[in-house]
């Protein structure tokens, strides 16, 4: 039995055989199909090299959520118009994922800032604007070369004038000179520290501001630019705090945590309705596409040239956008829009909005004694869930773009909060704070 299958094996080869030396026109299609099929492989790899090295550096970072790509491709367009991303970054997705440092670099190939193009009209630009074009493109060339040196957490102090917690501010960064670096803009240009001050010779160039237009996130840029623009120091990190901010950690735990996340901390909610029908985002993005979010944000250096080389949607939210608050507005509906995987929906900055008549300022942190501040401080410590937030009261009901516990690169019910503001800074509660002991601030 053995033997005759083994015949009618050998008679089904040989028909085979014989078919196709029967059949030359066979076998030539079959080789031009298979050298097609190299050639196209050859032409794919060269062009993904060129053309993908930029996505790479746009998509390239640790994430947990695989689906991050997927979401990207295709939807990173802001007017019409991709920052990097394309076709064959989904087959290197695998690859992608082991560069851990994207983070820190934008890819050269994202759209110029009309401010940074000579040819361009400038009609855009307002009289008299506080945007320093030079700045700016300076930013925006400085953040496309790859970080070199030990990353610095850069703290940007946007703030009126004097800055009351500075003695606090001395204690918390006292012995970590390598790790941070620090710029100021006082809205009151005016201002000068006095040279016994920590934060002498910190001011960037700055220009007063008002609430309700651009000119805060003008002074979000200014700041950003100077940071990035600054060849002294290695800053992968911007966190944005004022005068009546205070950390609540101690400077190790705030640098470990923030370095080491695999997104930037940025608030970005569905608002109601009735806020979107205040004015018309189109035709640069539809009214679901408006988010909301606080203005304390921080985030890595991707995300920090992103935000000082966009124009387009500036100029829409600067023209369009009236009575409303744009450092809550343009930010977080600009990074929702280009990158939504890679921003946390959420700040590191505890603000109390839990107050139902807190009108549109938030509750005052008030310090009276060292007993009061342990148990204030301790509270803000042990938050696991984003429970006082901006979003309470402010975003559309029904909506899932908030996550009530904090996540932290995929872990939830982790630490909230770095900081906290706004303290109440009167004689009295100052002396309170200026009291806490060290087991107490961390610092």
């Amino acid at each position: 039995m053995k033997s005759n299958n083994m015949d009618n094996l050998d008679l089904d080869f040989d028909t085979e055989h014989r078919v196709w030396d029967k059949l030359p026109t066979m076998k030539a299609v079959v080789c031009w199909l298979a050298t097609l099929f190299l050639l196209t492989q050859v032409v794919f790899f060269f062009d993904s090299q060129g053309d993908d090295v930029h996505s790479l550096g746009y998509l390239g970072r640790k994430v947990q959520n695989r689906s991050f790509i997927a979401s990207t491709i295709g939807g990173s367009r802001l007017n019409g118009h991709s920052f990097g991303c394309s076709r064959s970054a989904a087959i290197l997705a695998p690859e992608i994922q082991k560069v851990s440092d994207s983070r820190y670099v934008i890819p050269s190939d994202v759209e110029p800032s009309v401010y940074c193009d000579e040819s361009a009209s400038h009609e855009t630009l307002r009289a008299g604007d506080y945007i320093e074009k030079d700045l700016l493109c300076g930013a925006r060339k400085a953040a496309m070369v790859p970080l070199a040196g030990k990353p610095k957490l850069a703290f940007l102090f946007l703030v009126r004038g004097e800055i009351v917690f500075e003695p606090l501010w001395r204690r918390f960064f006292h012995g970590n000179e390598e790790s941070y670096s620090v710029y100021v803009h006082a809205s009151n240009a005016s201002y000068d520290y006095p040279e016994s001050s920590f934060f002498h010779g910190k001011s960037v160039l700055s220009r007063p501001v008002k609430r309700f237009s651009m000119t805060l996130v003008d002074a979000q840029r200014r700041l950003l630019a100077h940071a990035l623009r600054d060849s002294r120091n290695a800053n992968a990190w911007f966190t944005f705090v004022c005068e009546k901010t205070l950390p609540v950690r101690n400077f190790p735990f705030i640098f470990n945590y923030i370095t080491n996340s695999e997104t930037s901390f940025v608030e970005a909610f569905l608002p109601k309705l009735a806020t979107r029908r205040k004015w018309n985002q189109e035709p640069e993005f539809r009214r679901n596409q408006t988010r909301k979010g606080e203005a304390w944000m921080s985030v890595h250096r991707r995300h920090a040239g992103l935000i000082v080389a966009e124009s387009k949607l500036y100029a829409k939210f600067d023209r369009d956008l009236v009575g409303a608050a744009h450092d809550e507005s343009y930010i977080q509906t600009m990074l929702a829009m280009v990158d939504a995987q890679g921003i946390a929906n959420r700040t590191v900055m505890y603000v109390d909005w839990s107050d139902p008549h807190h009108s549109s300022h938030p509750s005052l942190i008030r310090v009276r004694n060292a007993t009061q501040g342990a148990a204030t401080f301790r509270k803000i410590q042990q938050q696991t869930w984003n429970e006082d937030g901006y979003f309470i009261d402010s975003r559309e009901r029904g909506s899932d773009d908030n996550e009530p516990s904090c996540m932290y690169n995929g872990s939830p019910f982790s630490n909230c909060y770095m900081f906290a503001r706004k303290f109440a800074a009167g004689g009295e509660e100052v002396e309170a704070l200026l009291s806490l002991p060290k087991e107490v601030l961390g610092y």
